[in-house]
């Protein structure tokens, strides 16, 4: 008596080879199924008649040749060439975790402070300031600058500050800027201009000047007999800067300069031009703020900076405003999901999930998964 193993070889040869009619297949089929041992499915059978394969069909659909050297899984024959499951996803992008994310990311690590900004790209370098970027070179015989900026994150601070696009972030600048208006000669800057002095009014007449010195000051001639000025100026007050106006007596007015224009913003400054009204704290803003289509009242859509309330629709529209995009402790806190980090900041690059063979090391990296 033939073993079920070898009959099922047999009975399946016999069906893989159209040995009978298309109206008895299935019948036949439903046969060798139910003799003991035999596993005969359907999905992984087909008639040699169909493109001449030998009678079996991968997961995708494909047919699955003799040569492939298939290998079962989960009662499907597969391809030999079938890899298996892999690690597969999107791994956290290091720049902008809290501390708490930051530490559970392979590749990622917290630190007091770091390399923030984009490298200048090194086709747009001369000579002097390609040699100086790390990751370019300069091509003496086409003098050109060719290669791939070193990026600014995980550089050390030394590398950083001279790595032209790159500064070292160990803290932010926030605050409101005092107006220009306010401001004298000295403090006009950061987007403000100073406006020089001016003497008003129209032509100079020598006649109205009464003392020696005046007269002689604006270009007039001094009649010592008479004790008058006489002459032509052939100036106006524009002509003159403060001394000059006052000379005049009256005839010109002097207005002092004055700062105009529209300050920066603090966000952004460097430490050393954080001043006037904008104050220096060590620290940064990070996490994922929370979704303005996650609120479902009017209050808190209204309380996270991008979200807008709309009254007809009963809704919550809008992008919340990044983390990162939060200069001060008191901002950042208000924005819903937003932590407030003094001096510290999560840099590096994640590894990614295509990295890891293994299923423990994959399921191990956030926003990484085993297929």
């Amino acid at each position: 008596m033939l073993s079920a193993c070898v009959l099922c070889g047999k009975l399946k040869g016999i069906w893989a080879k159209g040995a009978l009619k298309m109206s008895h297949r299935y019948l036949w089929l439903f046969a060798v199924g139910l003799w003991p041992g035999c596993v005969f499915s359907p999905k992984a059978t087909v008639w040699a008649a169909d493109g001449g394969h030998d009678g079996f069909v991968k997961d995708d659909g494909g047919f699955l040749d003799a040569g492939d050297g298939g290998n079962l899984r989960d009662g499907a024959l597969l391809d030999a060439g079938d890899a298996g499951p892999s690690c597969q996803g999107q791994c956290s992008e290091c720049s902008g975790l809290d501390e708490a994310a930051c530490r559970q990311v392979s590749g990622c690590s917290w630190q007091d402070a770091w390399c923030d900004g984009t490298c200048r790209d090194c086709g747009q370098l001369d000579q002097t300031t390609c040699q100086a970027q790390d990751g370019c070179d300069w091509v003496q015989t086409g003098g050109i600058c060719t290669g791939t900026c070193d990026s600014c994150g995980g550089l050390s601070q030394s590398t950083c500050t001279s790595q032209d696009g790159c500064r070292w972030q160990s803290g932010s600048c926030s605050g409101t800027p005092d107006v220009c208006t306010s401001r004298s000669a000295s403090d006009c800057d950061s987007g403000c201009t100073w406006q020089s002095g001016s003497c008003d009014g129209g032509a100079i007449d020598c006649r109205q000047i009464s003392s020696h010195g005046d007269c002689w000051w604006l270009g007039c001639s001094w009649n010592s007999q008479e004790s008058e000025c006489h002459g032509s100026a052939n100036k106006s007050c524009s002509d003159f800067g403060s001394w000059g106006c006052a000379a005049t007596e009256g005839q010109c007015s002097w207005t002092d300069g004055s700062c105009d224009g529209t300050p920066d913003d603090c966000a952004g400054r460097w430490s050393q031009d954080c001043d006037n009204g904008c104050t220096w704290s060590p620290g940064t803003c990070s996490g994922s703020c929370t979704a303005c289509d996650s609120f479902l009242a009017e209050t808190p859509c209204s309380d996270q900076s991008g979200c807008q309330w709309q009254q007809l629709i009963v809704s919550c529209e809008g992008t919340c405003s990044a983390c990162s995009s939060f200069m001060a402790d008191s901002s950042c806190i208000a924005q819903l999901d937003c932590q407030w980090h003094v001096g510290a900041g999560c840099a590096g690059t994640c590894v990614r999930c295509s990295s890891y063979s293994t299923q423990a090391q994959c399921e191990a990296q956030p926003g990484c998964s085993w297929h």
